[in-house]
């Protein structure tokens, strides 16, 4: 195929101070805005502007596509779409690696699907989620405006007693220390570290969160997603504090739970770090920490508390049928065998049914029942002392655990449960 003429293909500016605002229609940004913000910091300044005008706007999301001889900037808005800036077709390419620079990637590299990446103003932190497309007709940027989901979530909606509660925001208020949640299943901790993470914040904090996955924006809070923070420190959570210098850092998932010794030393600095670990036990992640290659006293005054939550299934009410056989208590440990005996002979016990009320599952959602230890005088000296793990252990159950086993006694009473959900919690 012969090669189209030279003064056919659109030429780069030289500079991205060349960069120029179309004549054609009405856009909602100002020629003259955009002139100020070209001064600033030319292409880039720009197109971070532009986002921060739709977020501020309440906008959804942003797409950079060609119409015409321009290239648009549309904004969306529920049902609306509104054209803020329009540029000369020519200078799609420049804008389009602008993007890539603001979203982290580099230019020329192979495009991710998606990426999330976050931009400050004078009133907080916007996180966005961008996609890069290479389509027929060149270049295109769709960036979605992430939800603010943070005023949503708070402790006394997670499952907390009244009694953990209490313990958790006392520690909280410290402002330090390393806080560690864990969970049989991978479900549920995120909820939790964030309910943690909007109790102990306070405006001007500088909050950073490494999750498995982004769902909702959270105002004030630098995002990451864990391949980000891969990528970008290698796991390795020093480089990370030293590059964005964090007041609080939460961790949805620790991969590798020997890096607490990282996260300890990190709190011991003065951070709070809030961090989660997945498919462990209470037992386990109590024997994890003890058997860290760390020194006793560090981690017995800098850890502040060590939570695992487990969620049931609550039974629909509608359709929940009775069982007349009594469960078995065989497994159960002897500090919970004789309440569970007097709950046996007085209660009833139910299973799922299903019926249109509940979509014929036979339940009516799901609850976190917690278990906590915080680390108060008394569990500090057992973590510093020298006696064996056996003894370790065994001594901090008896000496300062706040245990579910109140709240699952009063579930089964009241038939919420079946008994084979909660029965972990007597072991």
């Amino acid at each position: 195929m012969p090669s189209a003429p030279d003064d056919l293909i659109p030429k780069s500016p030289r500079d991205p101070s060349d960069l120029e605002v179309s004549d054609s229609g009405e856009c909602e940004i100002p020629r003259e805005e955009v002139e100020k913000w070209l001064v600033e910091g030319g292409t880039k300044r720009v197109c971070g502007q532009i986002l921060l005008h739709a977020a501020s706007r309440g906008m959804s999301g942003v797409r950079m596509s060609p119409v015409g001889r321009d290239v648009s900037f549309e904004g969306r808005s529920e049902s609306k779409h509104v054209r803020l800036l329009s540029f000369p077709l020519r200078f799609r390419q420049p804008l389009f690696d602008a993007f890539l620079e603001l979203a982290g990637v580099a230019v020329g590299s192979e495009l991710p699907p998606e990426t999330v990446f976050h931009l400050e103003s004078g009133t907080g932190v916007v996180a966005l989620q961008a996609s890069f497309l290479r389509g027929l007709s060149g270049p295109e940027v769709i960036v979605k405006i992430l939800p603010d989901l943070r005023e949503g979530i708070s402790l006394d909606s997670v499952g907390f007693s009244s009694g953990q509660l209490d313990v958790t925001e006392k520690l909280l208020r410290k402002g330090n220390g390393l806080f560690l949640v864990s969970s049989p299943g991978p479900e549920g901790v995120a909820t939790t570290l964030f309910a943690m993470l909007r109790d102990g914040y306070r405006p001007g904090l500088r909050a950073i969160t490494v999750e498995e996955r982004h769902r909702f924006r959270n105002e004030g809070y630098i995002q990451l997603d864990r391949r980000q923070a891969e990528d970008r420190f290698s796991g390795d959570w020093s480089r990370l504090a030293e590059s964005l210098e964090p007041d609080i850092l939460m961790i949805e998932h620790l991969p590798d739970p020997a890096a607490i010794v990282d996260l300890l030393h990190l709190a011991q600095a003065g951070t709070l770090v809030l961090c989660g670990i997945r498919r462990f036990n209470f037992d386990r992640a109590l024997r994890t920490l003890l058997t860290l290659d760390v020194d006793p006293f560090i981690l017995a005054y800098v850890m502040r508390l060590v939570l695992h939550q487990r969620l049931v299934k609550l039974l629909c009410m509608e359709c929940r049928r009775p069982v007349p056989a009594r469960p078995s208590l065989r497994m159960v440990g002897e500090r919970y065998r004789g309440e569970l005996e007097r709950i046996v002979a007085d209660a009833s016990f139910y299973l799922p049914s299903g019926c249109p009320k509940c979509g014929g599952t036979g339940y009516s959602g799901r609850m976190a029942l917690i278990e906590l230890i915080p680390f108060t005088p008394g569990v500090q000296n057992i973590v510093a002392s020298e006696g064996t793990l056996e003894e370790k252990l065994s001594r901090l159950m008896e000496e300062d655990l706040y245990s579910a086993a109140q709240s699952v006694q009063e579930m089964l009473r009241r038939g919420m449960v079946t008994y084979e959900d909660v029965a972990p919690f007597f072991r």
